[in-house]
């Protein structure tokens, strides 16, 4: 199949970017090995293993021009879509106003529309795809007149992702800090476990009085650390060898991609029941989804009886590129052929039908 993928307006195309730039690049590759004709279409260079059309769009670093000049990016991109069987985009609602073309359309929501771009998405002509079900619940409230094409999880490299069965004794808490991340939380865990913490990652915008007065006094160097800035490789390597990952966000996200990945090196997290918890985490199998600190103190006290094994083979059944990139065909099928529904990936159908009401 010939397919066309739109990247994000401005953003990276690489394997190790984060985001819906790296997704590009991770399914790109997948979906060539497959035998499609993959195109890719941005406005950054990009080195990938697949053709590219790469516009480069001047001045896109000025606020007062982004918005005209991303629109201007979707529309050449569909002014180029003629040859190809699918339109696979991951870039913003400007593809909402798509004209001139009768190539199928399909786009990946990374996140959760505004309130700016809701009527731009229910005027949408092609079919949109989630990342999680807790988040497609969300965007049929938001978004009753566009078409939802099912939901695919953001694809990982797992085979790429260092595994570590071997842990230490400290949890790992993974920034923005602020009272937002649930960094009080985490805070007061370790204290009542008294399971070293380590705290990883920048202060969030406007939360300097709160770590100043919450975060500060409790960093001793033994129970509580904290590194504002580290690397790639050292992140990594203290994510690996960390006895729980701890996502304890009050607000409810789309997807967690740090879970993914801290799963696919063998370490449990421990996640607050927000979003796609459940979808990520089989309570007590790979993790614990938590409603409060006394859920959290005693999944804590449990960690004991997660197996890093199961983690992994947790990430590699689910959120593998090449399980993605499968989903991802079965929908340019379905799109492209629309009396052809594809049967829906029996992993997907498992967790969404165990999704409790209020996710």
């Amino acid at each position: 199949m010939r397919v066309l993928m739109v990247a994000p307006c401005c953003l990276s195309v690489d394997r190790d970017a984060a985001g819906p730039g790296g997704q590009v690049a991770l399914l790109a590759e997948a979906l060539a090995a497959r035998g499609h004709e993959v195109t890719v279409y941005t406005s950054e260079p990009a080195r990938l293993p697949v053709r590219t059309r790469t516009v480069r769009l001047s001045g896109a670093s000025d606020p007062l021009d982004r918005e005209r000049l991303t629109r201007l990016y979707a529309v050449r991109a569909l002014l180029m879509a003629d040859g190809y069987d699918v339109v696979h985009s991951f870039a913003g609602p400007e593809l909402a106003l798509a004209a001139g073309t009768d190539v199928p359309l399909l786009t990946t929501l990374w996140g959760m529309p505004v309130p700016a771009e809701q009527p731009l998405w229910n005027r949408f002509r092609g079919r949109y795809v989630g990342v999680s079900w807790a988040q497609l619940r969300r965007l049929q409230g938001l978004l009753p007149e566009a078409v939802p094409a099912g939901v695919v999880y953001p694809a990982l490299d797992v085979e790429a992702v260092p595994y570590e069965p071997e842990k230490e004794d400290y949890l790992l808490l993974a920034g923005p800090i602020g009272p937002d991340a649930g960094t009080d939380l985490a805070l007061a865990g370790a204290r009542k476990t008294e399971m070293p913490l380590l705290i990883l990652g920048p202060v969030a915008p406007g939360a300097s009085a709160f770590f100043a007065q919450e975060v500060a006094p409790r960093i001793d160097g033994q129970l509580v650390r904290y590194l504002p800035a580290v690397g790639r490789a050292e992140r990594r390597r203290l994510l690996a060898r960390a006895r729980a990952l701890l996502l304890l966000g009050r607000r409810a996200r789309p997807w967690l991609p740090l879970a993914a990945e801290a799963l696919a090196m063998g370490t449990p997290v421990i996640l607050l029941n927000r979003g796609p918890a459940r979808e990520l985490v089989v309570h007590a199998e790979t993790g614990f989804v938590v409603d409060d600190f006394i859920g959290l103190v005693s999944a804590i006290d449990r960690l004991d009886t997660i197996d890093p094994l199961a983690c992994r083979r947790r990430a590699q059944r689910c959120w593998d590129v090449s399980q993605a990139a499968l989903a991802y065909e079965r929908l340019y099928e379905a799109v492209h052929e629309p009396t052809a529904a594809p049967a829906p990936h029996p992993e997907l159908a498992a967790v969404g039908a165990g999704l409790p009401s209020h996710v």
